[in-house]
């Protein structure tokens, strides 16, 4: 063996932190990206936002800070002195104008918060907690009724044990004994929602039935496919049922219709922490019989430079204000990120319309198969670029506020040789379930036929898989459904 040193040369594209930055910002939602340029112009003496130009001085005189306390920073920093603390405006005085469509109540209230105005979301605990604060339980009885329900997951179910639960409770002088905690599990289980503190599936789905009123059609029916049969429901073995059971049809129907109501995991419906908010960053509008993209204004803050105090910076020697110069340099930097931002935005939804253009003529069944690469190609960007302006963003149009992702949509081969999207051929799915006859539901061999009769190549599983996808049931499941109904 010989050891030896040799020279080899590659090449490699390593980003500089700012455009590390600049693409980390480019993915966040507008609402995100507004909170951070917010903190920027409240942290940064040498940005200002357009809506106050109008009226100089209003807003700084409202809160606190005035040319004076920045012409003092400046000079603080020509001297060599730190700039005061005080001269950055605080975030929580910064009075924001309400985004479109949402009232500011007149910008008479500076601590108005239209979030605030929304409900709450109860959550599944603090819901049980009232519920079992109105039983009339002793000490230790009401001590492990709240046990069982600090055990209950979000989902609703009772996922530790009941031997868990009381070896974590006993101690040397104070045994808590399992038949205990099964009484206190059977008064949680009597809460709403219905089918809380299960430990199973068939428990959560048993405890819904029982909750129903004894004349509801099919409960005694349901009841008992619930407990015994709920393999051959799930298989959808309705014959093996109906003989097993000695049910007609009609008793059936009853019964499947009475379970597919019933909810699997009762506690996600109070899962939520809160409302989602979103802002669109865009607007689609038909114009001159062409489908035309518009920037959205106010989705965010109009940002500039205050070129007053640029000037005064100026005067100032370069080497004692290097603090404030850094303060500019990154000024100036997110007044580009913001105008690039807004205008790659503004050139992918561009794309996107113009290549999707039947969707908005004839909704879904128009949408084109799409992909992150043929936008990527037509601008020239790279497809994690397209990637990361697509990520939460939205465009307002005629249909409702729709999310950038959901134009890009695989595809499927039809007979002309060219594709069409799964979304257009759900949509065929849709129309073609809607207009079947009641008495004779389509099975997904039958929807694959007619889908092939219109030039749409697929299988009959993937058909399946799309109708699931909808959750539309099986063709056994709408006939009961229907002939219950």
């Amino acid at each position: 063996m010989q050891s030896g040193i040799s020279l080899q040369t590659s090449r490699q594209t390593n980003m500089s932190p700012a455009m590390q930055r600049a693409l980390s910002m480019l993915q966040l939602s507008t609402l995100e990206f507004a909170q951070q340029v917010r903190e920027s112009l409240a942290s940064n003496p040498l940005l200002e936002c357009d809506d106050d130009i109008d009226a100089p001085g209003e807003v700084d005189a409202a809160l606190g800070v005035g040319d004076a306390d920045v012409r003092d920073a400046i000079e603080a920093a020509g001297n060599g002195e730190p700039a005061d603390a005080d001269t950055s405006i605080p975030t929580e005085t910064w009075h924001e104008g309400a985004y479109e469509g949402v009232s500011r109540q007149a910008g008479t209230d500076p601590d108005f918060d239209p979030i605030a105005l929304a409900p709450d979301t109860p959550k599944l605990r603090d819901m049980l907690l009232r519920q079992a604060g109105c039983l009339n339980l002793g000490t230790r009885d009401a001590m492990l009724v709240r046990a069982i329900i600090d055990a209950i997951e979000q989902t609703g179910y009772l996922e530790s044990s009941l031997e868990e639960i009381a070896e974590d409770l006993s101690s040397a002088k104070d045994r808590v004994d399992v038949d205990e905690l099964e009484i206190a599990l059977r008064h949680v289980q009597q809460f709403e929602p219905a089918g809380v503190g299960a430990r199973s599936v068939q428990e959560c789905l048993a405890l819904q039935i029982a909750a129903l009123p004894v004349t509801t059609p099919g409960r005694s029916v349901a009841a008992a496919i619930v407990a015994d049969h709920l393999d051959t429901f799930a298989a959808h073995d309705f014959p093996a049922l109906a003989e097993t059971l000695d049910l007609d049809e009609d008793g059936l129907a009853a019964a499947t219709v009475l379970i597919r109501r019933l909810t699997p995991r009762p506690g996600l419906a109070l899962a939520s922490d809160a409302p989602a908010y979103v802002v669109p960053d865009v607007q689609v509008l038909k114009i001159g019989g062409r489908w035309q993209v518009r920037q959205r204004s106010g989705a965010l803050p109009a940002v500039r430079v205050n070129e007053m105090y640029c000037d005064m910076l100026r005067a100032q020697d370069s080497r004692a204000s290097k603090a404030m110069n850094a303060q500019l340099q990154e000024a100036r930097w997110l007044v580009r990120s913001i105008e690039q931002r807004q205008s790659t935005v503004l050139r992918v939804a561009t794309a996107i319309v113009e290549r999707q253009a039947d969707y908005f003529e004839f909704g879904d069944i128009g949408m084109k198969p799409m992909t992150l690469r043929d936008v990527a190609d037509e601008l020239g960007l790279h497809e994690s670029t397209v990637s990361r302006v697509t990520a939460n963003k939205y465009m307002i149009t005629p249909s409702g506020v729709i999310d950038f992702k959901r134009f890009f949509t695989s595809g499927v081969g039809t007979a002309r040789g060219d594709r069409c999207s799964a979304t257009a051929v759900k949509a065929m799915i849709r129309q073609l379930i809607g207009a079947e006859d009641e008495s004779k539901p389509l099975s997904d061999h039958r929807l694959t036929r007619m889908l092939s009769q219109r030039g749409i190549q697929v299988a009959r599983r993937t058909v399946s898989k799309y109708r699931d996808a909808m959750q539309i049931p099986p063709a056994d499941i709408r006939r009961l459904s229907n002939r219950a109904a």
